[in-house]
């Protein structure tokens, strides 16, 4: 089981929470370790910290670590169980229904995603739609409102790219849990660098580029691409992938830049 799996394990369902000082003796760890955690966990959004009482010890004025309330609303649904952030056991996971091995901080994601949409829809549809003949003003202020309330769509859909990559991994390989939500969207590095059971790295790289021309990719996308295929190239590991969403990306890669892609597999998501 791994540490944070323990560590949400042992975080009350109440709404208060717990300190870091009561959950390290609980896990038997220094209280920088649990810090260390609670902290990650927080800015992914799985938990909640802030200054209140721990409900363990009592303590008041302290730190304390609560669930957010999606994941606490999911835990008890599960007739009180407490969450896991991964399943229990370091062995490969492979259930009927992909959703299953979602993670609380992924299905939070989604949900959080579900909520943009829904501010979008309601949006556009309490808002007129400017016409040819409204003023620049009123275009400017429809349009920046618009992109205001819809914030980085590309992050959001290059999540979802990542859950189907995870469903595939865990359909072919004997992989440990990973959760992908942990690596913020757009941050440097590979988009995925896991390991299977046996101790044997998957890095990969997921591309959700619409191709800019018919039958190739526009100059920045062509960089975009050949950079990930250089990482990739560069790196060593067991599995090397280069995931794609788009059918005519997926041909255009295959056709055009197979000769960059030894020891790649180059696979469609959707």
């Amino acid at each position: 089981m791994s540490f944070e799996t323990r560590l949400l394990q042992e975080i009350p369902l109440g709404k208060e929470g717990a300190c870091d000082d009561c959950l390290a003796k609980a896990l038997n760890v220094i209280r920088q370790q649990v810090n260390q955690y609670t902290n990650r966990l927080a800015k992914k959004h799985v938990i909640v910290r802030k200054k209140g009482d721990c409900e363990k010890c009592g303590a008041a004025n302290k730190y304390v670590n609560s669930l957010t309330s999606m994941v606490r609303k999911s835990a008890e649904l599960e007739n009180g169980i407490k969450p896991v952030i991964a399943p229990e056991s370091d062995t490969a996971y492979k259930r009927d229904s992909a959703s299953q091995d979602r993670t609380y901080a992924e299905i939070d994601y989604l949900n959080q995603i579900s909520k943009k949409i829904k501010s979008i829809k309601t949006y556009l549809v309490e808002n007129d739609l400017p016409n040819t003949a409204s003023s620049s003003q009123a275009w400017s202020e429809f349009m920046l409102k618009f992109c205001h309330i819809s914030g980085n769509i590309h992050n959001m859909a290059h999540f979802t790219a990542c859950l189907l990559a995870k469903d595939y991994l865990i359909k072919i390989l004997s992989i440990k849990p990973c959760d992908a939500a942990l690596k913020p969207q757009g941050a440097s590095g590979l988009d995925i660098d896991e390991q299977t059971t046996f101790g044997e790295r998957i890095i990969a790289e997921i591309k959700t580029t619409e191709p800019y021309l018919t039958a190739d990719f526009g100059a920045s996308q062509k960089k975009g691409i050949l950079d990930d295929i250089k990482k990739l190239q560069a790196a060593r590991a067991d599995h090397k992938f280069l995931f794609v969403t788009c059918p005519s990306s997926f041909d255009i890669i295959k056709h055009k830049y197979l000769h960059l892609l030894e020891g790649i597999k180059v696979v469609l998501l959707t």
